[in-house]
């Protein structure tokens, strides 16, 4: 459990871009924003999420981060002019497909689980899945993503400060207990999400403007379509479940992801042969996104940040912040491999995730500059 939230404030100490070192506002305004009304025409699986409310567990109320952090904040760094706003997505599961219109011009970036994408008529990429693409989309013009052909989440950013309210400082929605977002639910067809967006020198300029990479992100995000690695650090009751197991302490642990897949937890299957004895319950504790809780019925489950923030269960250990991103890119019906590492293996994993967060941020930027501009 310590090494979780040691990483997570590392990660806040080393944010990617340096706007995420500047204070940020909730909705700035000024001679250089203006008002924009995005209307959401298909909504498919969506909600709105920022970096979420840390704090109160106690209260039972969970982050409600993104379910892939790094996705999200991957999105947030391509948009220009953002420094001084808290960053805010648009959640997209896995199907079906998500379109959207606004009012006045904006920038607009996406990232996460590889999709077709089409502006307006255009076919991004010519009709092949992108994992990441950065757009200025014209007042009008709706921007549609298709079903996700790999992951499970995609996050849409735009170059602007949410605009409606929040609740304890966030504006992540929790959709079981109708907090925050919209209403507190899910989006569906015809909201209107107002931002005040950043009026910027390139957009007055150029009238569509695109970067986009394909095939590319999985080769950084350690591709988890073929039995993915999982690693986690040890919980109190790891060498309890590991000996009911009958399994040695560095042996891998094989399960399936299982239809049960949300934002509140990922329920796996594990292979037929595990035992079904079973250590003493601990008393309730606190859980953390990215605990592994084993129940005695057999099959662990994976905490998600829309958890409740107490349980009772035996704890395997906590899914490493190196690693706690690609649980939103699990599938039903994949197998994964939940191996334990020690503190100082999961220190040096999440600095490379940092590494090779920027070497694609750059690749992306060489990307775009070699494609050049796209004039409608």
């Amino acid at each position: 459990m310590q090494v979780i939230f040691s990483a997570w404030r590392a990660w806040e100490a080393q944010c990617i871009l340096e706007s995420m070192n500047t204070p940020h506002e909730m909705c700035p305004q000024g001679r250089d924003s203006v008002r924009t009304r995005i209307v959401i025409l298909s909504a498919g699986v969506a909600q709105i999420v920022d970096e979420g409310r840390l704090g109160y567990g106690q209260q039972g109320i969970p982050e409600a981060m993104p379910f892939d952090l790094f996705s999200a904040r991957l999105a947030w760094s391509l948009l220009p002019s953002v420094r001084q706003v808290r960053p805010w997505w648009i959640e997209v599961g896995l199907t079906p497909s998500f379109s959207f219109t606004a009012d006045k011009p904006l920038w607009v970036s996406v990232a996460g689980g590889a999709r077709t994408i089409m502006i307006g008529s255009h076919q991004v990429a010519k009709g092949e899945p992108v994992q990441a693409a950065r757009f200025y989309l014209t007042a009008g013009t709706p921007l549609l993503l298709g079903p996700a052909r790999t992951g499970t989440c995609s996050y849409v950013a735009v170059a602007g400060a949410w605009a409606g309210g929040s609740v304890l400082g966030s504006v992540s929605t929790i959709v079981g207990v109708g907090l925050s977002g919209l209403a507190g639910r899910r989006l569906v067809p015809h909201d209107e999400i107002f931002v005040q967006s950043v009026a910027t020198a390139a957009g007055a300029r150029v009238r569509h403007i695109r970067y986009a990479l394909r095939g590319t992100w999985s080769d950084f995000s350690q591709d988890v379509r073929v039995q993915p690695l999982l690693r986690y650090s040890k919980g109190p009751e790891h060498e309890a479940i590991v000996r009911a197991q009958g399994l040695s302490e560095r042996s891998q642990m094989v399960a399936e992801v299982t239809s049960q897949l949300d934002r509140q937890g990922i329920r796996l299957r594990t292979q037929s042969g595990f035992q079904k004895a079973w250590p003493e319950l601990p008393a309730s504790s606190p859980t953390a996104h990215g605990l592994i809780q084993w129940p005695a019925g057999g099959d662990p489950i994976i905490l998600g940040p829309d958890r409740q923030t107490v349980g009772g269960y035996p704890r395997l250990g906590t899914i490493i912040a190196a690693d706690r991103m690609r649980l939103g890119s699990l599938r039903p019906g994949q197998t994964i491999h939940l191996v334990c590492v020690e503190r100082t293996t999961a220190v040096r994993a999440y600095e490379a995730l940092l590494a090779q967060m920027r070497n694609f941020i750059s690749m992306f930027y060489a990307s775009g500059e070699a494609e050049g501009q796209h004039g409608t």
